[in-house]
């Protein structure tokens, strides 16, 4: 099998990369990422980083990018439905998806970086390695990653001919497929493609109405060709697309919340979370497809990078903010208007980068130098308490470098400096008040790190990093004025210390980082209670502590913890009313972790069992900034279960999982609606229920 990211010096596309499987009896496996934009062990990287392994992300069903925060180290991602999913890395993310606001924590596929939020949570059935950078990544990564970055890299076509037929049957209905074939066409080109489809019941009955919601719907394909005329040259062409339909996210009105005023008859709070009396359904719409060129070019101790990428979106969904009977004296439709958020989105992005890294002999210097354009166009219609319709176009350009250098000749001390500059221009409409305004930014973003290597178990290092995102508007403001005034964009700057060491020959590798981030200027979106909504400049501080364990006491059995403390607030955050200086960010959790085990076992007769268990831990998390206690997730731990036989001949394979098996409630986001007129009550939408199901995979 050709391996073109090792066999041109690992590096950038790392096209057909693999983890390597090391073969010490019991040393944990191998795993190489593109971090910085060249292929290393994850081990030598000196950046807090979370791996999520091809064969991690099978026997741990991480289905979706939304499974990852579960296992990530100071990652929360909550959403308010499919199309708006926010990530938050030490309590720094974005919850507002408008035409005028960027993500701060960037997502990516295949190096190519996504704009907007409705077209990165896409299914994940080729998938060979999710990494999560946490902390600002401003030189390499670069566009939006204030808060960190969550790179996707989807698996290369190959010269050897592999494939994938799977079949999946479970609770609430569930069927899912997928068929994946990789190979050589050619001597000189090879080809992949992916399809999958998923098809799920809602989790959510409608006891009013009818039907179920929270449901899934969704098909999707990937292909990709990988022409490789000469050792030196290979061009890899990426397509992919996805379509969802379903019903709404599934809103309930949960039992604690107080009774409304006179003259509101609401039902009585429902006792579980499998249920609501919703005026509507609701509907989610999406088609997100996208193109990406990717040119690798060697030369010597340089390597030639090129990415030129397109990608398109188009949205809308329906939600019923308050699902409940809102007739109010014999006029439900006023009301049922008033509490309905429909949304149709419309966007394309184009985006181009040149990369040039050269390589040195130990000792020497190595470096590597980029440009970067993006642009995108959006436009959305949006009703809620009011239309909200308005349009935005972005370019940004950017220059950025970065170099190594080894200080000693017994190469124990490295240095590491990096730079990027990035103009960005913003020209947007709030056509509902014919408002209109034009902003340029600019910015440079430094990095330093120092790390040390001369321990015979690992490295330490010392980093500080900074983070840039551009100015925003205020797409849901009272007047044409105020929708002309620019936020100030913000600015992340981040110490941090931390250790990768390895013990007991490479069975037991212990990760921890400690950090301390000073944000200036975060742009925090807030609902009033009057169900209105302000978008204002804040100042905040985040520190905390990550640890991530890797443990393989005996042949076959592997042990994994995560853990991370988070002491996120406002310094100074105030609105022309109201001071919350000394908050909690939001999607900021004190305590989050994990528990892993997983045992692999050789049988007699050619077969192999594989057994997983996970738990996971999240602590109180606010979804408002002020604090609300009517919008909070509560702590809740889950457990996901999975049992896996390969049958003799290494072609087909049958597993058994269940996920939330003790069926824990817990909620993914919560709203008060107090400003609509019913005091206290909490309209929040649940996680997912208890599933299960059996999955038969044949294989090439």
């Amino acid at each position: 099998m050709i391996n073109t990211g090792l066999r041109l010096a690992g590096l950038s596309l790392c096209l057909g990369c693999n983890n390597v499987a090391a073969v010490v009896d019991l040393a944990l496996e191998e795993t190489l990422v593109t971090a910085q934009k060249r292929l290393e062990n994850v081990n030598d990287v000196p950046v807090a980083i979370t791996v999520f392994s091809e064969q991690l992300i099978e026997s741990a069903r991480i289905t979706s990018v939304m499974n990852i925060a579960q296992m990530t180290p100071g990652l929360a991602i909550s959403s308010y439905n499919k199309t708006t999913p926010a990530p938050y890395i030490r309590g720094i993310g974005t919850n507002n998806s408008h035409v005028a606001d960027d993500p701060s924590v960037g997502v990516f596929i295949d190096e190519v970086y996504i704009s907007r939020p409705g077209s990165f949570d896409t299914p994940l059935f080729d998938l060979e390695r999710i990494e999560v950078l946490r902390g600002p990544q401003g030189t390499l990564w670069g566009k939006n990653v204030a808060g960190g970055a969550i790179s996707m890299v989807t698996r290369a076509p190959i010269d050897e001919l592999e494939g994938r037929a799977s079949l999946t049957l479970g609770n609430f209905s569930r069927q899912e497929a997928g068929l994946y074939l990789n190979g050589p066409i050619s001597d000189t080109v090879m080809g992949k493609i992916a399809v999958s489809s998923l098809e799920r019941d809602g989790y959510i009955d409608n006891r009013r109405i009818g039907g179920d919601v929270a449901d899934d719907d969704v098909q999707s394909a990937r292909g990709a060709l990988l022409w490789m005329p000469s050792d030196d040259l290979e061009v890899r062409w990426n397509i992919d697309g996805s379509r969802d339909r379903a019903q709404g996210v599934g809103r309930v009105v949960l039992e604690g919340s107080p009774p409304p005023p006179p003259g509101f008859p609401l039902p009585p709070r429902l006792e579980d979370y499998s249920t609501n009396e919703s005026y509507t359904n609701g509907y989610t719409d999406r088609d997100v497809w996208g193109s990406s060129l990717h040119l690798g070019y060697a030369r010597g101790d340089s390597y030639f990078t090129s990415i030129s990428a397109y990608r398109d979106s188009d949205y809308s969904f329906m939600d019923a903010f308050i699902p409940a009977d809102v007739t109010l004296f014999g006029f439900p439709s006023a009301y049922e208007l008033v509490l309905t958020n429909e949304v149709e989105e419309e966007a394309d992005q184009f985006s181009q980068e040149l990369r040039w890294t050269h390589f040195h002999d130990p000792l020497a210097l190595d470096w590597t130098l980029g440009l970067y354009y993006f642009e995108d166009s959006i436009e959305r219609r949006e009703y809620l308490v009011g239309r909200a319709d308005a349009q935005n176009d972005t370019e940004s350009r950017a220059v950025f470098g970065q170099a190594n250098e080894f200080l000693d000749e017994h190469e124990d001390w490295r240095l590491t400096l990096g730079a990027r500059y990035t103009w960005e221009r913003k020209e947007f409409e709030q056509l509902t008040l014919d408002a209109r305004s034009r902003e340029t930014w600019d910015k440079t973003t430094f990095r330093f790190g120092l790390d040390y290597r001369g321990l015979d178990n690992g490295l330490l290092y010392l980093g500080y990093a900074e983070g840039f995102k551009s100015g925003a508007f205020n797409v849901f403001s009272f007047t044409a004025e105020q929708a002309e005034t620019p936020l100030d964009p913000e600015w992340s700057k981040q110490w941090e210390i931390g250790a990768k060491l390895h013990w007991l020959d490479h069975s037991l590798q212990t990760n921890i980082a400690l950090f301390y981030i000073d944000y200036d200027d975060i742009q925090v979106f807030e609902t009033r209670p009057d169900l209105t909504f302000y978008i204002v400049n804040a100042v905040a501080t985040s520190q905390g502590v990550e640890l991530d364990v890797s443990y393989q006491p005996v042949a076959g059995l592997t042990l994994g913890m995560t853990y991370a403390y988070l002491d996120a607030e406002y310094d100074d955050y105030q609105t022309e009313t109201l001071d919350f200086s000394g908050n909690t960010l939001q999607r900021a959790p004190e305590h989050s972790g994990s528990l892993s085990a997983q045992y692999e076992r050789e049988l007699e007769g050619g077969y192999r069992l594989l057994l997983r268990s996970d738990l996971t831990y999240q602590d109180d998390m606010y979804f408002s900034s002020s604090e609300n206690p009517s919008a909070i997730s509560e702590s809740h731990t889950l457990v996901n279960l999975r049992a896996e036989v390969d049958l003799p001949g290494e072609h087909w394979n049958v597993s058994l999982w269940g996920k939330n098996v003790f069926d824990e409630e817990y909620v993914v986001f919560e709203n008060d609606a107090r400003g609509a007129g019913f005091p206290g009550l909490k309209s929040s939408i649940p996680g997912a229920p208890r599933t299960y199901g059996v999955t038969v995979d044949y294989r090439l």
